[in-house]
């Protein structure tokens, strides 16, 4: 059966998508507004149809959305924007992008249905054989792959949920993409001191070294405006799979705000986590809330830790901390008992670096006035609490130990970016 495919965009890509596609006699549209002269040429050589946006959406029964992954929601948002596709349009994604930016592209075109794809090879020209990966609602994905039957282009189909295939996607990118990169910066940097062949000669004792392959090095440079914001979003999809997030426990004023504050500064995916604080006093550093917001969260399971304290009630909450991961961040949570440290590590799966950080009961006195609390006496009683606590766990383990009396704040979070960025998972 001969279908009609929007194609966005015909670049190299894409025009050779289209180009197979018009092999199976299917009819493929695409838009020459705003492109440029050489991806006109390739259009015209692939037998590309002209058509204005509108038309080119309300006639498709297949949009396939193959552009730069820094163009991807833009693209969506312009078809979102028209609404004017027919009833079993299929808007396929295939788009070098995070889970979570192709879920957010779904939302933006829903009711349309969204095929997530990702294309892993070279251009089906020549001879080459890309494997296009789809994820999401098994007949319309069985429906694209027909449309592929007999092409260069081979499929495989993932599975029902969206976000496998860009997963996929990053996951080899991550991987491919960055040896490339540090191959050329590595061969570049021999170059430049005069020891480039040596350097190729110790590649060679390996087997299949990118940095042996000096003639892709040119292609590398060639491709960095494409591959930098893929690489990005590799990084991501690794940030939403477990990057290691900073848990910090301490007595009153041991320097938990100040430390995080110069994490923040130092890198900007650090974010303090704001626990919910039900009850009065300080709001800087908390989201505010209240008593039936509480009991929701209970009833839901989604309370991790709560500890009540200076007559008010403090909780880490499991969509607060979900909340805080968005985009890769990592969020610093600050706490003051080991009971909170155990249950939120055993409680919320992520990589934890664990760092205690301590100062003097006089250090304590002193700062507290400094940074405007009014109730001092109380915050010296928890300092006692806290020395009590940790007394009581001796085999607890921590990953960065600091004495904020004796240790500034930019070089305690300087080390704790280090351990951060170097920290495997645990077993």
């Amino acid at each position: 059966m001969t279908s009609t495919i929007g194609l966005l965009h015909p670049g190299s890509m894409g025009s050779a998508f289209g180009a197979q596609l018009r092999a199976r006699g299917h009819n493929v549209l695409w838009c020459p507004d705003g492109r440029s002269d050489t991806t006109r040429r390739r259009a015209e050589c692939a037998g590309l149809e002209a058509a204005a946006l509108p038309e080119l959406v309300s006639r498709s029964d297949v949009l396939l959305s193959l552009c730069p992954p820094a163009a991807a929601e833009e693209t969506a948002g312009q078809v979102a924007e028209l609404g004017v596709y027919e009833a079993g349009t299929i808007y396929v994604d295939a788009n070098a992008v995070s889970p979570s930016r192709v879920v957010s592209i779904a939302d933006r075109l829903a009711p349309m249905p969204v095929i997530d794809a990702a294309v892993v090879g070279s251009p089906p020209v020549g001879g080459k054989s890309p494997t296009l990966y789809f994820s999401g609602a098994v007949e319309q994905a069985d429906r694209i792959a027909e449309l592929f039957a007999g092409t260069d282009v081979r499929t495989h189909i993932l599975g029902d949920s969206i976000g496998k295939a860009s997963a996929l996607k990053l996951a080899y990118s991550s991987y491919q993409k960055v040896s490339r990169v540090l191959a050329a910066v590595a061969y570049g940097a021999a170059d430049t001191y005069g020891v480039a062949d040596e350097l190729l000669v110790i590649a060679a004792k390996r087997t299949r070294s990118y940095l042996v392959e000096t003639d892709y090095i040119p292609k590398t440079a060639a491709r960095g405006w494409r591959w930098g914001p893929e690489l990005e979003d590799a990084a991501a999809l690794l940030a939403d799979s477990g990057l290691p997030d900073s848990l910090m426990y301490g007595p009153p004023a041991a320097g938990k705000d100040t430390i995080t504050a110069a994490l923040t500064e130092l890198d900007e995916r650090y974010v303090l986590f704001t626990r919910l604080k039900i009850g009065t006093g300080k709001t800087k550093g908390y989201r505010m809330g209240t008593s039936e917001q509480l009991t929701a969260l209970e009833a839901r399971g989604d309370v991790i830790y709560r500890n009540d304290r200076y007559g008010n009630i403090y909780v880490v909450d499991r969509p607060g901390l979900a909340q805080a991961m968005e985009g890769g961040k990592t969020p610093v949570v600050h706490l003051g008992q080991m009971a909170g440290m155990e249950q939120v590590t055993a409680l919320y799966q992520a990589r934890w670096v664990r760092v205690l950080l301590w100062c003097s009961k006089e250090t304590t006195a002193r700062r507290s006035p400094k940074r405007g609390d009014t109730d001092t006496a109380a915050r010296l009683a928890a300092w006692d609490a806290t020395q009590a606590d940790l007394a009581a766990h001796p085999r607890a383990q921590w990953e960065l130990r600091v004495e904020t009396d004796a240790t500034a704040p930019h070089e305690t979070a300087q080390r704790i970016d280090t351990i951060v960025r170097t920290t495997p998972p645990r077993s």
